[in-house]
Formats: C-alpha cells, sequence, structure tokens
C-alpha cells in the first residue's frame, strides 16, 4: 500500500481506498439507478400516447436503461467482491422484482387484465437474458480468475479465487440442473405451449440481441475498471458498441428478424444501453473498485 496525504492507494490496483468517498458514490449510484427505474415505471403507467419522434425515442431510452440495469446485475453475480450464493442471489431477486413490477406497471397502464402466463413469460426471458450476458463474465472469471475488488488485497488470492472458481462452477452446475428438473412442473400449461409457438425467428432474434448486450457488457465493464488503461477502454468500448449494433441492425435486415419498422429503434437502443451502462460503471470506478486478473 501506498500513503499520500491520508489517501491510501493499492498499489496492484491503482484504486484510492477512501471509505467516505467510496460511501457517497455508492449511493450516488443507488440512487441514480433508482430513480431511473422510477421514471420508466412512471411513462409505462401513465401509458400516454405520444408523438413523433417521442413515440420511439422515448421506448428506446426506457428499455436501453432498463436493460443497461439488466447488464449491471448479471456483471455483479459474476465479478461482485461479495460472496457467491449471495451475490447471484440478490442479482436475481433484483431482475425479477424489476421485471414484474414493470408488468404491473403496464397492467396499470393498459388496463388489462392480469395473466399468470404473462408474469411467466417476462420471468422467463429476463432471466434468460441474465444469464446469458453472464456469460462472458464467467470465462473471464473462471478462465482468467477476473475480478472486481476495492482496497486491499491479500496474499495468495490468485490460488484461492482460482480454487473458488471451481466451486463456483459446480455449484452453477447444480442450480441449472435442479432448474431444469423441476421447471417443468412449475410452468403453466397454456405458457409451455405458447413457449413452443414461437418462430424460430424469434428465438434468432433474442439470441442477437442477447449475444450483443453480453458483449457491450463485458466490453464496457472489463475495459472500464482495467487499472491503467481505462481511458482507452473506454474508447473502445464505445467503438465496439456502435459496430455491435449497426450488427444487429445489419443482420435483423439481411435475415429478415424482427418487424422492419423496429430493427432501427433496437440498434439504438443498444447505443443507449451502452452510454447508461457505461456511465453507471464510471460511477462504480469513482467508488474505487477496479478489475483484477489472478493468473
Amino acid at each position: 500500500m501506498t500513503v499520500f496525504g491520508n489517501l491510501v492507494v493499492n498499489p496492484m490496483t491503482q484504486a484510492p481506498a477512501n471509505p467516505a468517498r467510496h460511501r457517497q458514490v455508492i449511493a450516488c449510484f443507488i440512487i441514480l439507478q433508482l430513480v431511473s427505474y422510477g421514471i420508466v415505471l412512471l411513462v409505462v403507467a401513465a401509458n400516454v400516447t405520444l408523438g413523433n419522434p417521442w413515440k420511439v425515442a422515448v421506448p428506446v431510452v426506457c428499455f436501453g436503461t432498463l436493460l443497461a440495469h439488466c447488464q449491471l446485475a448479471a456483471a455483479a453475480a459474476v465479478l461482485g467482491p461479495w460472496r457467491m450464493v449471495p451475490r447471484v442471489a440478490a442479482s436475481a431477486a433484483i431482475v425479477l422484482v424489476g421485471v414484474n413490477s414493470l408488468e404491473i406497471a403496464n397492467i396499470i397502464g393498459t388496463r388489462s387484465p392480469v395473466r399468470a402466463d404473462d408474469f411467466f413469460f417476462i420471468c422467463f426471458f429476463s432471466l434468460a437474458l441474465w444469464t446469458s450476458i453472464q456469460i462472458p463474465f464467467w470465462l473471464s472469471r473462471l478462465v482468467l480468475g477476473t475480478r472486481v475488488v476495492w482496497g486491499e488485497t491479500k496474499e495468495g488470492d490468485g490460488a484461492s479465487s482460482r480454487q473458488y472458481g471451481i466451486r463456483q462452477l459446480m455449484a452453477l452446475t447444480l442450480t441449472v440442473s435442479i432448474a431444469l428438473g423441476i421447471g417443468r412442473w412449475i410452468i403453466p400449461e397454456t405458457a409451455a405451449n405458447d413457449l413452443a409457438n414461437i418462430e424460430a425467428t424469434d428465438w434468432a432474434f433474442f439470441v442477437i440481441l442477447a449475444v450483443a448486450l453480453a458483449l457491450v457488457a463485458a466490453t464496457t465493464t472489463i475495459t472500464s475498471l482495467n487499472p491503467f488503461y481505462w481511458q482507452t477502454g473506454i474508447a473502445v468500448a464505445a467503438i465496439s458498441s456502435v459496430l455491435i449494433a449497426w450488427s444487429v441492425y445489419s443482420i435483423s435486415f439481411a435475415w429478415g428478424l424482427a418487424a422492419p419498422t423496429d430493427r432501427r429503434p433496437f440498434a439504438f437502443m443498444i447505443l443507449w444501453t451502452y452510454v447508461w451502462l457505461q456511465l453507471s460503471v464510471l460511477l462504480v470506478r469513482a467508488a474505487g473498485y477496479r478489475i483484477i486478473v489472478r493468473t
């Protein structure tokens, strides 16, 4: 550790270990996410008819912000400095509470009847998206021992983190096996039939969107929290996000995926997702968190 006045810096992460600043920035981060989510809920519940260009711009910003929240939850589930079970459970709970609250706001806004199938579908696809976004993070953590730290790291963290990664892999395998084993028992019959009737083009578009969001999340988070090259990382993440958004638009256009009027808004939604995620990750960095790699 190096001391500059009353500021302590960890030479491994170049992160200032300043508890007061840490608490202030984390409080700002939480308030920012809650306020943005509350605004989205109000917009959905109000169900106001908008004219051009707001009828396109408002959904793009709202759902892009929600997707950035999902990316943050997925990154925290994998790379967070807390124990695995609490952080994964908390991350999943945040996603489920968020999407169900959104569905309730939609029911209020549209005055539509409550259907259990609707809640099942939004939970299913939200968790599927949340899981897909985690894939590059898990690869980075299990192969390279990548994780987020704050403050001082302990001697011997390399071996313990690698062993901890093996325990994580076994725990995830068991959890997925249990979910697959009992999942069919709790899925409503009509929802299972509707799920089986989803067209291949819709599945393909969902997979493309999930891959795009996973790449944006991994690139933005890992490069922006790099101890040394974060400024270059921000530029790389921005360029990558533009190229990924263009790829989603091009592929959906070439393969005839999604409605023609939806392709451009989806591309802009990915760009807004990057913008909100980048802002959020920079706040995490300001709180003193950094990415480290143990090989």
